[in-house]
């Protein structure tokens, strides 16, 4: 088998446990009220992000909302890559303006994913963010479930 880590159902719970027990410990928001978190990639993401944002918040208040933000597969085309992120660029502005704090959450690594990244920092959301990724192939900051340099592939992708 190529270079894959195979995540099943369990494994892919446990990392999103993990994650969640950690941003229970370091981060509570008391409001959320400016507070907003990116899905990237809803795809691989949504249920993350979801579990995220209980997390970051005690059990009788609201969650912060949650904003998915599509992103291009990796085998599309650099030009179609570009229009995401020029869309993306585009509403960081408007989203500057109502959301002083982000949660950035994507559930593997994507090439791609560290230009929006660099599109938030740019906009200004260097002090007040967080990050959080189920999987990547490098140590990253922010709170990382798992580091691994192969490829993911989740149990809903089997064959």
């Amino acid at each position: 088998m190529e270079n894959v880590l195979l995540l099943d159902r369990e494994r892919e719970e446990a990392l999103i446990q993990k994650v969640c027990l950690e941003i229970s410990s370091l981060v509570r928001f008391e409001s959320i009220k400016d507070c907003a978190i990116f899905c990237v990639g809803p795809k691989y993401s949504s249920s993350l992000a979801m579990r995220v944002a209980h997390s970051l918040v005690a059990s009788d208040k609201l969650i912060p909302n949650i904003i998915s933000i599509d992103i291009p597969n990796e085998s599309d085309s650099e030009e179609i890559k570009e229009k995401y992120l020029a869309m993306f660029t585009a509403l960081v502005p408007m989203w500057k303006q109502n959301v002083a704090r982000i949660v950035l959450v994507y559930a593997k690594d994507f090439n791609y994913a560290g230009d929006l990244v660099g599109e938030l920092v740019t906009g200004g959301y260097t002090k007040n963010s967080l990050t959080v990724v189920k999987l990547v192939s490098a140590s990253s900051e922010g709170i990382v479930g798992e580091v691994s340099d192969k490829s993911a592939k989740f149990w809903w992708q089997a064959d």
